[in-house]
This record gives structure tokens, sequence and C-alpha cells, in this order.
């Protein structure tokens, strides 16, 4: 199993970007924030023309059986461009998984 544990931010000015890996049960970026919808993203795409293929995005906060953090927004992955795609990509968190906040994906 590959693990990275990062934040992983694209920024705007870095388009065309293909991220492929080994498959979405083997291949996991993990953080673990919690508390803000758009800060707390373990992953955030700021750049247009993405592509993942093959990668689980994760943010672990307050995932851990026995865990006694407040609920909060945790998301895995925040995505705020334009023609972003996942293929066979897997998303995971207590809380607002996944923010879409602009774009079409």
């Amino acid at each position: 199993m590959i693990r990275s544990s990062e934040k992983v931010s694209i920024q705007p000015d870095k388009q065309y970007i293909v991220l492929e890996r080994e498959g979405w049960k083997t291949t996991v970026i993990i953080w673990d924030d919690g508390g803000n919808s758009i800060k707390s993203s373990t992953f955030m795409m700021l750049a247009d023309n993405f592509v993942a293929l093959d990668i689980t995005f994760r943010n672990t906060y307050n995932l851990i059986k026995g865990n006694t953090r407040n609920i909060t927004w945790a998301p895995a992955a925040l995505i705020a461009a334009d023609k972003v795609s996942f293929y066979r990509c897997g998303f995971t968190s207590i809380q607002d998984t996944l923010r879409d906040a602009r774009g079409r994906h």
C-alpha cells in the first residue's frame, strides 16, 4: 500500500496535470484536519484541466473509533476548478467528504 500523509494543494497556475497511481485501494493520500470546509481539505484542486486515476483521498479527522472530537467539516477533497475528472478514485471522511465549489467535473 502506498500512503502519503500530507495535504496536497494544486494551485491555479499548474494546469494540465494527470495524477495516476496503482489503485484506489492501495494508493491513499491522507491528512487529519477538521473544522473548516475549505482549509481542512486533504486535497485542494484549484487548477483547471486535471485528471486523477486510481487514488483515494482521505481525511482521517474523527474516523478513529472511540475518538471524542466533535464532528465537524473534514473534507477529503475541495474542487474549485473547471474540467476536473476522477476515474476509479475514492473519497473518505466523516463529514462533507467532497466540497464541489466551482467548475465542471
